[in-house]
């Protein structure tokens, strides 16, 4: 039995339509995932003389089809009416599609029409399901029956809410390409026609994208050209419709912002990587599924959208999980922000309209997700660079100094966010974070890096965003960095490197002040014009579960995977 574990925006409406229309994901168990565990925990040490020998995409494919299973989730499929879309080409995945009397016989639920006030738009998915009897021991999971939409985790400046139209001229962000170079020690851009740009043109990078947001190639253009970055385009390497659009930037900010803040700060990190923007109305897991159906994903990818992991049942993270272990052993960096509200989350998930602390008080602090699974690198925010300051936690500016204390914050200008943090309620503590992490289960983040006042173009203005979905593409071009070195000398990318950096912990900047115990403005209460402040995590030394190991320091940080720290963007 499945149940969705979080409805709190979600009003449940009238049952819906019974002949309507439904596609769904079955995760097929696939076989050997304990000896691909193994082998990525293995080639991602680099004590191991195994380090960076990843598989190719047929052959993780041949060690984990189960065709056993998938014949018999066929066969009932095809007995239930359900008509079978498509297959990838592991096996692993099988999409159908039925009508929702056909899903609500076979899986014993009820689909309801859901809406949301907060996200401005209505959804069909059920409360509960059961995977047949027959089928218990060749399924791990079924997608897109409690499933919900997933917000990005990113405010944009123009939506500050204590100012109350009383904005200045400029919503420029403070923080640039250049200053985030030199705060990390990274290297200039390098020369057009140079070997080393030749070099970067090597290396591949994506960021994911959704919610039918816009990217603008006008913008990226105007961001490329004011600060001397090479103009490369942005490859869409979704099979739907495209989702560049110049005019929907223009029309709206909040069209465009995080698609055009995680392009342009990925490029401005690594502007001669390939960039392509992968676009999907599904879930993370479902995304995960589509790549795995390709022979050579991008090298790099950064996800800035994330749910409370609560939100999710155990087998969509189980799902996610195995899809995840397979690309990462295939030397896949999987990168994910750790969320903008906080230890405690999105404080008012289970009652909406209600920003109180009282569930969090029932059911403890609430991770993000997918930054918690074990196998992704989950990227916290920090303040300080933008404004030439020592780097702290980012985390909301607060009238009251002990807000932390007292439940609520009375919000002041400066950051709109506070990094998310903490621990998971599911994912036991992996081997190479136990020595840091005294508790049994994941925690997270596992680096950090600014997060405030990032200046990104949006509809043709500079528009000052902040977000830890800053934070993980500019952190996902610093991977992308070694990776152009590493494949320059011949040898393969970095993968899965949470083995490495946490046997490196020197490689980061140690952040040990400013803690995450309020949450961030989507929780803000217009009528007392607070925030909740439910408790949490301080910074100190050593990884923490408020900024991590810290921030990069990149000479360091390209040590660690055997580059050369000599190095051009």
């Amino acid at each position: 039995m499945t149940k969705a574990r979080a409805f709190g925006r979600w009003n449940r409406l009238a049952q819906a339509e019974p002949d309507t229309v439904r596609e769904l994901m079955f995760a097929v168990k696939q076989k050997n995932m304990d000896q691909i565990h193994e082998m990525l925990m293995e080639r991602s040490d680099p004590q191991s003389s195994a380090y960076g020998q990843w598989l190719s995409a047929d052959e993780v494919r041949e060690l984990t089809r189960n065709d056993e299973a998938l014949e018999a989730v066929k066969k009932a499929l095809r007995q239930a009416g359900a008509e079978i879309v498509k297959i990838t080409k592991s096996g692993g995945m099988v999409r159908a599609r039925a009508s929702l009397r056909v899903w609500e016989g076979l899986l014993e639920t009820t689909f309801h029409t859901y809406a949301s006030s907060r996200y401005n738009t209505s959804h069909v998915a059920a409360e509960i399901y059961s995977i047949p009897g027959h089928l218990h021991e060749q399924l791990t999971g079924i997608l897109g029956v409690t499933d919900f939409p997933m917000p990005s985790k990113l405010q944009v400046s123009t939506a500050k809410p204590w100012l109350q139209g009383k904005l200045a001229s400029s919503n420029a962000g403070q923080l640039t390409p250049e200053m985030i170079r030199a705060a990390y020690n990274m290297p200039d851009v390098a020369a057009a026609d140079s070997d080393e740009a030749k070099d970067r043109q090597k290396v591949t990078q994506a960021v994911f994208a959704s919610n039918n947001l816009h990217w603008s190639p006008s913008d990226r253009a105007q961001f490329q050209e004011i600060y001397a970055l090479p103009e490369r385009n942005v490859t869409e390497l979704d099979s739907g419709a495209s989702h560049a659009s110049d005019a929907a930037c223009q029309a709206n900010a909040n069209n465009c912002a995080e698609p055009n803040l995680d392009v342009q700060y990925m490029l401005a990190m690594s502007p001669w990587s390939e960039m392509g923007l992968w676009y999907t109305d599904d879930s993370f897991t479902s995304f995960l599924s589509t790549l795995s159906d390709v022979e050579e994903p991008p090298d790099v990818i950064s996800i800035s959208y994330g749910t409370v992991e609560l939100a999710n049942s155990q087998e969509q993270i189980d799902v996610f999980d195995s899809l995840a272990a397979q690309l990462g052993v295939q030397g896949v960096t999987l990168i994910a922000a750790s969320g903008d509200d906080g230890a405690a989350g999105s404080s008012n998930m289970f009652k909406d309209g209600n920003p109180q602390c009282s569930d969090t008080e029932f059911i403890g602090y609430l991770v993000n997700w997918p930054a918690g699974s074990q196998y992704v690198t989950a990227v916290g925010a920090t303040a300080g660079i933008e404004s030439g300051e020592p780097e702290t936690t980012c985390q909301i500016s607060c009238a009251n100094a002990d807000a932390s204390s007292t439940k609520s914050c009375n919000v002041v200008q400066g950051p709109l966010i506070t990094s998310g943090g903490g621990i998971s309620h599911f994912t036991a503590t992996p081997k190479w974070q136990a020595s840091m992490n005294p508790c049994d289960k994941r925690g997270i983040p596992d680096v950090s890096l600014a997060g405030h006042s990032y200046n990104v173009i949006i509809g043709g203005e500079s528009i000052a965003v902040d977000g830890t979905s800053a934070s993980a593409p500019a952190f996902g071009g610093m991977v992308s960095l070694v990776n152009a070195r590493r494949k320059a000398a011949g040898k393969s990318t970095v993968g899965f490197i949470n083995t490495a950096i946490y046997q490196n912990p020197s490689a980061f900047n140690d952040i040990t002040t400013g803690d995450n115990k309020c949450s961030g403005m989507s929780s803000y209460d217009k009528t007392t014009q607070t925030i909740p402040c439910c408790g949490g995590y301080d910074a100190q030394e050593g990884w923490d579960p408020a900024t991590g190991l810290g921030s990069v320091n990149f000479p360091k940080f390209e040590a660690i995977f055997g580059s050369t720290s000599a190095l051009t963007v």
